[in-house]
């Protein structure tokens, strides 16, 4: 059942949550919303704008109530806020491209704020989900421009990307707009990336298919972390795709231990690497184990690496020797 607007004051009285009922979200978005309690699916009809005038660049995050089980961006809508949810929920766009989350077109609003900080950014997530248990399902959906990260699962808090897309079109320095990081089992399908920062986290366990990596200025594609956290996590990727010609710092690392002691791995099956400015892999704790095997792979970048004195085992192509150029390919 759908309801108009001005039915929706009724149900400010009967929400359980703590979060913003879906009478407070209608009252401060700018746009048409429509709620059909039977199934729990709130939809964005229309473009506009959250604002839920509080302080600290927090106005435009939706805590979202319990009643509320699928969110819904129409086609052709660009909804401005961010989303927060305590519970499990689907996320979905009616069109990949063409249903989007936009944060701020300021380059650097946290930066600038002074909450750049690692706890100052997650909770400014486009999608931000928070606790053990919670899955949270994103679908055919765009976010554009962050005001902190993009995807985040706190806590223990699993997500899947199925055919999104990932973009920072305000020049990617000091925008914090990461793109994945999230509890143990989560997977990213079908995805686009094009945004500054940490891409491809991996703090837990995760597994990324058929994925693009644009390299914009900041950029690093695959981050194993950095702090002393997630020791033991795997990922596992397949048919992966990194271009640009752009990166972080002056030598654009593809796969990066930025800092930390910790034992982790990645798996490539499929991978295609073409960023001749690149560098294969920085790592900058001689004590981090870090055992990579990439396969089935075309590489092109620039240098192997300069800073790549850690422990455990790095096969590309079934070979450890270091170079800037493999083909192994299975045609």
């Amino acid at each position: 059942m759908k309801y108009p607007l001005v039915m929706l004051g009724l149900f400010a009285f009967i929400s359980t949550s703590a979060a913003q009922s879906v009478a407070d979200l209608a009252t401060h978005y700018s746009g048409k919303i429509e709620w059909h309690a039977d199934s729990g699916t709130l939809r964005f009809a229309s473009s506009g704008r959250i604002d839920f005038a509080r302080p600290d660049y927090r106005a435009s995050i939706w805590e979202i109530p319990i009643e509320v089980k699928r969110v819904l961006v129409a086609e052709g809508v660009r909804v401005e806020a961010a989303f927060t949810s305590f519970h499990s929920l689907d996320i979905e766009g009616e069109s990949s491209t063409r249903s989007e989350i936009f944060g701020t077109a300021s380059p650097a609003l946290l930066h600038d704020a002074k909450l750049d900080d690692g706890a100052g950014c997650v909770p400014y997530s486009a999608v931000y989900a928070v606790g053990k248990g919670v899955v949270v399902n994103i679908r055919q959906l765009r976010s554009i421009n962050p005001i902190g990260f993009h995807f985040t699962g706190k806590d223990g808090a699993v997500m899947h990307l199925d055919h999104i897309e990932a973009i920072d079109d305000r020049g990617g320095v000091h925008n914090h707009s990461d793109g994945i990081s999230a509890g143990p089992g989560t997977t990213v399908s079908n995805a686009y990336f094009s945004t500054g920062d940490d891409v491809i986290k991996i703090y837990n366990d995760i597994t990324v298919t058929d994925t693009t990596i644009r390299m914009i200025r900041n950029a690093v594609p695959i981050q194993f972390g950095w702090g002393s956290y997630g020791n033991n996590a795997t990922g596992i990727l397949k048919n992966i795709r990194i271009i640009g010609d752009s990166g972080r710092n002056k030598d654009f690392p593809i796969i990066n231990a930025q800092a930390g002691v910790y034992r982790k791995t990645v798996e490539i099956d499929g991978l295609e690497v073409d960023n001749p400015q690149a560098t294969l892999f920085r790592f900058n704790n001689p004590d981090a184990q870090l055992d990579i095997n990439l396969s089935n792979a075309l590489i092109k970048v620039g240098r192997y690496g300069d800073h790549t004195t850690a422990l455990g085992k790095r096969l590309i192509c079934g070979s450890e020797d270091a170079r800037n150029r493999y083909d192994c390919r299975q045609l």
